[in-house]
């Protein structure tokens, strides 16, 4: 029996179903519960991979990853390591190579607030993001098919921005080249 979350976006709004965000999920605004201050942060999580993750477009790029991440994020993925400027060039490597068909569905997607001691900034509190979700593309020109697994604790700040990831990727199927594109240090 697969388990996923119960909820996926569908024109912009909460619903039952299949849980999966493309670029054609419709933008919208920070998502907020009835109480304004209280944020539904997996909801928030979902439109931050519509906006940068699945939006295959290089245009606005740049202000897109600066909507969401922390000018000091570092992502750990695989035993590779890369800043925000490396995460921009990824994404550009990526968005070079793979089609508009991106999908990602959650196999799970957890966020809680918690307090945080970090090194350079002190007590923080903090939402910790738990994704495990699966990406399926299609590679621009041969239109070859891929899939890949996806383990991972994102750190954000009360106000939305990615400052840390800790990943583990695994690649299901895909073209024989998918480690230039999924691979970090080839962006």
């Amino acid at each position: 029996m697969q388990r996923t979350t119960d909820i996926h976006i569908s024109n912009g709004r909460p619903s039952r179903g299949e849980n999966q965000v493309t670029h054609k999920t419709r933008r919208g605004s920070l998502p907020i519960a009835k109480d304004p201050m209280v944020i539904d942060w997996t909801l928030y999580f979902r439109l931050l991979f519509r906006d940068v993750i699945c939006d295959m477009s290089l245009d606005g790029l740049d202000d897109r990853v600066a909507r969401y991440f922390d000018k000091s994020y570092v992502q750990h993925v695989d035993g590779k390591t890369l800043d925000y400027s490396g995460f921009v060039d990824h994404m550009r490597a990526q968005k070079s190579k793979l089609d508009a068909d991106i999908a990602i569905r959650w196999q799970e997607l957890h966020a809680y607030v918690t307090d945080e001691i970090d090194a350079a900034r002190g007590l923080l509190n903090c939402v910790h993001v738990f994704s495990h979700h699966f990406v399926t593309f299609k590679m621009k020109g041969d239109g070859t098919t891929g899939q890949a697994e996806v383990v991972a604790l994102f750190k954000l700040t009360r106000e939305g921005k990615v400052f840390q990831c800790n990943e583990l990727t695994k690649v299901m199927h895909g073209p024989a080249d998918l480690g230039s594109i999924m691979d970090v240090t080839a962006a």
